[in-house]
């Protein structure tokens, strides 16, 4: 049972980093089209 409650935690954790992962690349990758674009308007 202690097992299965760990692997429960971790996968727990798992999903969520790889949320925060996703949502952080996608606006780091939002903020630098924004700025290429900015550049190449010039």
């Amino acid at each position: 049972m202690a097992g299965f409650l760990l692997l429960e935690q971790s996968g727990e954790y798992f999903w969520q980093s790889r949320l925060t992962n996703n949502a952080t690349r996608k606006a780091s990758t939002g903020e630098t089209c924004r700025v290429t674009i900015r550049i190449t308007g010039r």
